[in-house]
């Protein structure tokens, strides 16, 4: 599978990035005994109108077994309905003994009646989509955390800055108090990047255009960072960016990946300001192994696939493969085991000696000037 990336991998802790020129193969012996998995949802099966986000990750996980069961990997898969699942004595941590994760639900509450069953069978326990559970990383050994901390992305779209090219670092910011500033400065600050800071009240945007012109010299190459995620200061910024294009024709945008769903941006303004964005879900359509699972979840389904069937899929192939292919020394090595999947990029970080892992990879987005989409 040409996705496939298995690397020993040189990590730069700080800034949660990894580079190609550091990794090197990972040797490995496939095949060698069956992946037990379990899957905890709240499915609601008993119930007129099971949960249907939950049914579509069951789905998109299903899909991801039968793709390793064509590569030759065996497969058990235990489902538990934590709408009527009994965690109130022992008998959860006995059925789960000897598998070699549990995967869900998805509330941070409810991984945290789950987790002390997983502690009591030696069983990692995998966080899917809540970000409000990473924080269970940095005291349990054997949880992981799949959504890529805020922080990692801010981290991680500051890495994307070409620093080497001589352009001018600005960042555009509404309060220090904002968590993605905060995120963003210190990533900055942490790579050692020389950066100009400009702030302003979003009611002189307006009038601020000349003021910003003798800011943002013509003669430079300009990377500026709309360091907030309040949408009607991010929209003021994007919108005062565009009127000085023609001034600063090299003039590009970093943003939070909040900016795809602000209705107050002209649609067409990301694309002609060439405008990156690092987020832990993004899913590629011209991608050709993206249609080949749309085209074959509408035929096993007949439904689109939405972002809980991607992420089944993803989570559930990644966790096959990362047990596959490392056997006994998973837990020594998930660390350096790395794969591009369809939505998103897995790679684990262990936070700590005590503490588990959280994934450190995002889907690095760049909007084109031609209306095309470039995703790594």
């Amino acid at each position: 599978m040409k996705r496939l990336l298995i690397t020993i991998t040189a990590l730069l802790l700080g800034a949660g990035a990894i580079t190609d020129a550091s990794a090197q193969p990972f040797a490995f012996r496939p095949f060698k005994k069956t992946v037990k998995l379990a899957l905890v949802l709240p499915l609601n099966a008993g119930a007129d109108e099971p949960s249907r986000d939950c049914m579509d990750f069951y789905c998109g996980a299903l899909m991801a077994i039968d793709a390793k069961k064509a590569e030759g990997v065996s497969v058990k898969l235990k489902v538990v309905d934590f709408s009527s699942a009994n965690l109130s004595d022992a008998s959860f941590a006995e059925s789960i003994e000897g598998y070699d994760a549990v995967i869900g639900p998805f509330a941070a509450a409810d991984l945290r009646k789950v987790l002390p069953h997983c502690q009591m069978a030696g069983v990692p326990l995998v966080s899917p989509l809540d970000q409000k559970a990473g924080v269970m990383a940095l005291e349990e050994p054997l949880f992981f955390q799949v959504p890529t901390p805020h922080n990692i992305q801010a981290a991680n779209l500051v890495e994307a800055i070409p620093a080497e090219d001589g352009g001018r670092v600005t960042l555009f910011y509404r309060s220090e108090s904002e968590t993605f500033t905060k995120d963003v400065t210190a990533a900055l600050d942490g790579a050692g990047i020389r950066y100009n800071k400009i702030s302003y009240n979003v009611q002189r945007g307006r009038v601020i255009t000349d003021s910003l012109r003798r800011a943002l010299a013509p003669s430079q190459k300009h990377h500026v960072i709309v360091a907030s995620e309040d949408e009607a200061f991010a929209s003021d910024v994007v919108r005062n960016m565009n009127l000085l294009k023609k001034h600063c024709e090299g003039l590009t945008i970093y943003a939070s990946n909040r900016i795809r769903n602000f209705e107050t941006i002209d649609a067409d303004l990301p694309y002609s300001l060439g405008t990156h964005i690092a987020t832990g879900y993004f899913v590629d359509y011209k991608d050709t192994a993206t249609q080949n699972f749309i085209l074959k979840y509408r035929a096993l389904y007949h439904a689109e696939p939405s972002q809980y069937a991607f992420s089944g899929y993803d989570i559930f192939y990644f966790f096959i493969s990362a047990v596959n292919d490392l056997q006994a020394a998973f837990r020594e090595f998930v660390p350096y085991y790395t794969l591009n999947l369809l939505q998103s990029n897995i790679l684990f970080r262990k936070v700590s000696d005590e503490g588990g892992y959280v994934n450190i990879r995002t889907r690095d987005v760049e909007y084109q000037p031609d209306f095309t989409i470039e995703v790594r």
